[in-house]
């Protein structure tokens, strides 16, 4: 039987700005957290916002998500629940971390369009929710191919 993969969105705003090594640092402990758990999941930082995408089985991803909205380093703006489905998106990132400079040379003004998106207030039916997945998978995907092409 497949694993029932639960999936959600947040962003974020940041307290304080993060330096590069304040971002570093908590990707370095997310990845050692998520993988004791078996989350998997991309995050983003840009103009002091965070987007992050989890996956992994339905408990624990609202846990998770309860820990992070008590995380006193930032205010989560809006979050979103994801259709679940029976297998990971990425499923061989247990978190990555994609820095501005990473997500404009993957996808031009995909965090833009994603933080306008989360603040707009849209109500998400199932074509806007499939946009957005699509839209990480694709940048997931160019990633992965980047990565290969510098082996």
């Amino acid at each position: 039987m497949a694993e029932s993969v639960s999936r959600l969105m947040y962003i974020s705003r940041a307290v304080d700005p993060f330096s590069s090594d304040q971002l570093q640092a908590l990707q370095h402990q997310s990845m050692i957290n998520n993988q004791r758990v078996n989350v998997t999941g991309l995050l983003c930082y840009f103009q002091a916002q965070f987007i992050q995408y989890l996956e992994g089985s339905e408990q624990i991803v609202k846990d998770l998500m309860a820990k992070i909205a008590n995380d006193a380093r930032h205010e989560v703006v809006k979050v979103i629940d994801l259709p679940s489905g029976d297998s990971r998106y990425f499923s061989d990132w247990n978190m990555r971390y994609f820095s501005p400079d990473d997500i404009e040379s993957v996808f031009p003004n995909f965090v833009a369009y994603m933080i306008e998106f989360f603040q707009d207030d849209q109500v998400l039916d199932a074509d806007l929710t499939a946009v957005l997945v699509n839209n990480l998978k694709m940048m997931y995907g160019k990633q992965k191919a980047l990565e290969a092409a510098q082996k």
